[in-house]
């Protein structure tokens, strides 16, 4: 999450991951895979900011922006290491298999997309599901609806550029802190959790909503109230 690294992210949130039965004992495998890609996200635009971003000129007034296009040519090159299994042995410049050179990049077939109602018809050829450039433009506005991007996107430029970083810097100002942002539009109320009420807010007969009554010396109904 940190890095960004979505085709990892994904690897190892599937459900026939070695390791998926251990998360799933402990009950947060559905929360990770679910509530945390959007996080990853989030990492992948500042790291993709750091390494490609226009830091910007105070001088000049000039706004730090992103290229959304290289956010994009990023995340293609995961979204393909996603698709072909024998990509995760790639370990990197230097440290490759000498026959990596003659390995293929592009996905197999079997990562085409074909609509089920096509599905063994003549003259159609399946479809490649990549990222596009409205996509990551989407993604970049969803993050800023979220509150985990601070700024704007210029739609004719295809770019997003960062408000108040000359106050703060661009990384501080672009990029918030998550756990501020998701402690910030939170509060104390948890769904489903059950709270014990105190003395003072307790019903009359001593009981109230969410306490926990003994029942085991209960008499049937119609027994005699005295001995």
């Amino acid at each position: 999450m940190a890095r960004g690294d979505l085709e990892s992210f994904r690897r190892l949130t599937d459900s026939k991951h070695e390791h998926a039965d251990w998360f799933l004992h402990f009950r947060i495998f559905l929360q990770i895979e679910n509530r945390c890609e959007v996080i990853v996200w989030r990492s992948l635009f500042r790291r993709t900011f750091l390494l490609a971003g226009v830091q910007g000129d105070a001088n000049s007034r000039r706004a730090p922006t992103l290229d959304l296009h290289d956010v994009l040519a990023l995340f293609t090159y995961l979204e393909k290491r996603a698709m072909m299994p024998l990509s995760q042995l790639d370990g990197g410049p230097g440290r490759r298999h000498t026959n990596w050179i003659f390995m293929s990049q592009d996905p197999p077939p079997s990562a085409a997309y074909i609509d089920p109602d096509f599905e063994g018809c003549e003259d159609f050829e399946p479809e490649i599901l990549l990222p596009t450039i409205l996509g990551m433009e989407s993604i970049c506005s969803s993050l800023i609806n979220q509150g985990l991007l601070n700024g704007f996107i210029s739609h004719k430029l295809r770019r997003f550029a960062i408000q108040g970083a000359k106050r703060k810097g661009a990384l501080a100002a672009g990029f918030p802190n998550v756990w501020e942002v998701i402690k910030s539009r939170s509060d104390d109320e948890v769904p489903g959790w059950k709270k014990d009420v105190s003395q003072g807010g307790a019903v009359a007969g001593g009981f109230g909503p969410g306490m926990v009554v003994n029942l085991s010396g209960a008499r049937p109904v119609g027994a005699a109230a005295f001995d």
